[in-house]
């Protein structure tokens, strides 16, 4: 819960930049607690900053060593007792885990004495290997430990709130990801006041999918174990026909994008576009193209983008508040947006457009009314349940930590519709999973596992075997030559712009403000290169990694230079999603083998001065990070 911040001991923002990317959150939910906040970022932010004013400490690594870091803090942790005792004694035994069938589970799950042999036993993470290869200094390390795990004078265990973002998922993602979870069951930061560990990204989500992965129709296999596709090799393998892009710009926003715009440019090509109106013509234009192994791109949206500008087929989409639809935040409230008008032109909500194509194709169950028939049928109740036995059921903590069956349940009891009684709760909303208290009425769940149970077949929470000894190959693969002149090329968010800047390109107070994508450069590594704030720069590699070890993409992109020491030596950054100026062009063509998610934030670049600009004249190059004095 949001309200974790007010009475957490110490917060964690780990590859999590609160301020750029969660703003309204750190200034209401961290900042007014002055809570030590420890900052794990290449980058010295304005988070990280601010964390070293309140008694934190910045950890800044080196791009992709999070791994090594995390088992170094876990391995300090356990060798001076300071685990959460009553916490771990009641993770899954051998026993336990034996009833796992998940096969990841079956691979690396394991139990505390395993992992705890298992860290203490890894070099890397002993206390000087691990200063040295994150280069994080061994006294910063043992800080972080200190405010992470350390106990009170009473003995109670210290109040840790972990969030964590992209700077972590889009690393080594597996190990990162579940040596993060390691921490936080090492320090029982799970379902307590003042302790959690939880995303801190920098939009809400849709909170429901239509349907789960079919994971039994993917080709693609670890160990022959199935993962989901990755559609971007499928689609240069000539396997995909029909591209069917909703709410997305892969053409800049993809991994190596600018390999992906030109195989997907190459396949439109077969069969160039017919000039013609006439949609029998077209139809039968289309399927030429697929049987000459060409493809189709049809892009759906609510602005232009590159990849609508690309399509062969445009469907116009409803956007919010022409439309009513649900978002949940990082505490997983759920609000109701309602429609307040019309959308424009021939423009449709997503739904609707996804259900005349179902139709059309022969599928069943797609004839929704309105966008509150999807809601309530989302909820997932079966059509005969016992409501009084629901309505007992309901005043617990579900399984299912994103269920609105509350809600529904709540209104066909009163006589209304779900969206009226999202309606009557108001801006504030419902913490999912919803409940129902004694009288029936919806309440909401403010931190889940708080009894204890989590998703396994014993109800218990798993540690992972997961660390450096795999993640070391990955790192190696997609790390920078810098005998050759390669820099790290990192991203993020900048706060004043918005994702793809569908919407910001049309706001002159923000154009002006960032009128070009920016590298962040620092002033030793700019100074042998003659490169001054506001000057043209080249950034290039011939080195995108693919997934296979048979060659390397190529990709390039410029920006304005920003000189400033928020960037270690050897450390580029860039906004991750500058139109025209992508990022992407560059990101590894390459997906985690386990769980197949780009390491986006690692990149590698070399960068040329293409020349000076009058930026320097029209835009601020002064300090980022700049924070008020320790109180």
């Amino acid at each position: 819960a949001y309200a974790d911040g007010a009475t957490a001991q110490t917060v964690v923002a780990w590859g999590a930049n609160l301020y750029e990317c969660q703003d309204m959150y750190f200034q209401e939910h961290i900042v007014p607690y002055g809570a030590p906040l420890v900052a794990i970022d290449p980058r010295r932010t304005m988070t990280a900053a601010y964390g070293e004013t309140v008694g934190g400490v910045h950890l800044q690594l080196v791009p992709g060593t999070d791994v090594v870091l995390a088992g170094a803090i876990a391995r300090l942790i356990l060798e001076r007792g300071w685990e959460d005792t009553a916490f771990v004694a009641n993770t899954a035994t051998a026993a336990d885990l034996a009833q796992e069938e998940a096969w990841r589970r079956k691979k690396w799950a394991t139990t505390f004495d395993d992992y705890t042999t298992y860290v203490l036993g890894m070099d890397a993470y002993a206390l000087d290997a691990a200063a040295r290869i994150t280069g994080v200094p061994a006294a910063k390390i043992t800080k972080a430990a200190e405010l992470i795990a350390k106990p009170n004078d009473d003995g109670t265990p210290r109040k840790t709130l972990i969030t964590f973002e992209k700077g972590a998922t889009w690393g080594i993602n597996y190990e990162t990801i579940g040596s993060l979870g390691n921490l936080a069951l090492l320090t029982g930061s799970v379902g307590a006041e003042g302790r959690g560990i939880t995303r801190a990204g920098g939009h809400q989500e849709g909170y429901a999918g239509g349907a789960d992965y079919p994971i039994d129709a993917a080709t693609d296999t670890y160990e022959t174990n199935k993962i989901p596709n990755y559609i971007d090799q499928h689609i240069a393998d000539g396997e995909i026909k029909i591209y069917h892009v909703i709410g997305a710009n892969p053409l800049g926003m993809t991994n190596s994008a600018q390999w992906a715009r030109e195989t997907i440019l190459a396949k439109q090509a077969v069969l160039p576009p017919l000039q013609t109106a006439d949609t029998d013509g077209v139809i039968a234009h289309f399927k030429e193209r697929m049987d000459r192994d060409g493809l189709l791109l049809f892009a759906q949206d609510i602005f232009p983008n590159l990849t609508t500008r690309t399509a062969d087929l445009v469907l116009p989409a409803a956007g919010w508040g022409e439309m009513p639809g649900h978002r949940w935040n990082g505490e997983r409230r759920l609000r109701l947006s309602d429609r307040f008008m019309d959308p424009p032109g021939e423009a449709k909500p997503d739904w609707w457009v996804i259900a005349q194509v179902a139709q059309r194709m022969g599928f069943q169950g797609y004839d929704w009314a309105d966008e509150n028939e999807i809601f309530e049928a989302a909820a997932g109740l079966p059509s005969d349940y016992d409501q009084t036995a629901l309505r007992t059921q309901l005043q617990d903590e579900s399984d299912n930590h994103t269920s609105h069956e509350a809600v529904v349940v709540a209104a066909r009891q009163q006589g209304k519709t779900a969206h009226d009684v999202m309606r009557e709760l108001g801006t504030n909303g419902v913490q999912l999973p919803a409940r129902l208290d004694a009288d029936g009425n919806v309440v909401g769940t403010p931190r889940i596992h708080t009894g204890g149970k989590f998703d396994s077949k014993s109800g218990k929470a798993m540690f992972l075997k997961v660390g450096w000894d795999t993640a070391e190959a990955i790192w190696d693969k997609l790390k920078p030559d810098t005998a050759a002149g390669e820099f790290w090329l990192i991203n993020g968010r900048i706060e004043e712009i918005w994702q793809t800047m569908y919407t910001d390109l049309r706001k002159p107070v923000v154009m002006a403000r960032w009128p070009s994508n920016i590298v962040e450069i620092h002033p030793e590594d700019a100074a042998p290169l003659g490169i001054a704030s506001g000057d043209s720069i080249s950034l290039a590699s011939d080195r995108v990694a693919r997934n296979a070890d048979d060659g390397f993409d190529a990709g390039a992109l410029t920006a304005a230079a920003y000189v400033s020491d928020i960037v270690p030596r050897g450390v580029l950054w860039t906004n991750f999603a500058y139109p025209v100026q992508w990022m992407n062009n560059v990101a590894p063509r390459f997906m985690h083998p386990v769980n197949p998610v780009t390491p986006f934030k690692l990149s590698r670049a070399k960068i040329t001065k293409l020349g000076e600009t009058d930026l320097a004249q029209r835009m601020s190059f002064l300090p980022r990070n700049l924070v008020p004095p320790a109180r």
